[in-house]
C-alpha cells in the first residue's frame, strides 16, 4: 500500500472520529421537552416520550437560577435538561407553565 492511500484511509478515519465525538456531544447537549411521568423508584422519567434512566443523586433541579428539591417535577413541567455522560439525566432547569411554577414560588 502506498502512502497515498495510507494517507486517505488515516483522514477518513479521523473524520468518522470526530463526526462520532460530535454526536455523542450532541446526545449530552441541551434538550427541551415536557415531563410526563416520574418514577423514582424505579429510577426512571419520560420527558416528551423519551424514557430516561433517574438517579435522584445524580441530578439538579433548577428553578430561577436556585436549586430546588426533586418532588416539584410532576408531569406538565416543560423543562430544559441535560443528561450525564452515563446517560442518566443530570440537570432539569424548570421553565413552564407558570401555573405549575407558582406552586414552587409559594414555598
Amino acid at each position: 500500500m502506498n502512502l497515498s492511500k495510507l494517507l486517505q484511509i488515516g483522514a477518513v478515519t479521523w473524520l468518522a472520529l470526530l463526526g462520532s465525538a460530535a454526536i455523542a456531544q450532541q446526545a449530552l447537549g441541551p434538550r427541551s421537552g415536557t415531563v410526563e411521568a416520574i418514577n423514582q423508584e424505579e429510577g426512571y422519567i419520560i420527558i416528551s416520550a423519551e424514557r430516561i434512566p433517574y438517579d435522584e443523586g445524580g441530578v439538579s433541579v433548577v428553578y430561577q437560577g436556585r436549586s430546588v428539591r426533586t418532588t416539584f417535577l410532576t408531569p406538565g413541567l416543560i423543562v430544559n435538561y441535560q443528561l450525564n455522560e452515563n446517560g442518566t439525566i443530570g440537570q432539569i432547569v424548570l421553565i413552564g407553565p407558570p401555573r405549575i411554577l407558582e406552586l414552587i414560588d409559594q414555598h
